[in-house]
């Protein structure tokens, strides 16, 4: 039997935020720092909601809370080189 020497992680293209009082399973954020990231529009996030329900679900791409980590990262990398 061959083992396998990689191995493939497949990552979402749109995570929900988490419940209150848990964090975040891919980034360690909590519910509260995702609303305050949708806000400043530092990261993207999409509503779905049924038509005539008053509450949907938000979801939050990926992709843009790691972009949103990278930029932090770089900038604090700049910033402690000068």
């Amino acid at each position: 039997m061959e083992i396998p020497t990689q191995v493939h992680i497949v990552l979402p293209e749109w995570i929900r935020r988490p419940k209150d009082g848990t964090y975040c399973q891919w980034f360690g954020l909590t519910r509260d720092m995702y609303y305050r990231l949708m806000r400043e529009e530092a990261i993207r996030a999409v509503s779905l909601c049924v038509h005539g329900k008053s509450r949907g679900i938000r979801l939050i791409n990926y992709r843009s809370v790691s972009v949103y980590l990278a930029d932090l990262e770089d900038r604090a990398t700049a910033s402690s080189a000068e």
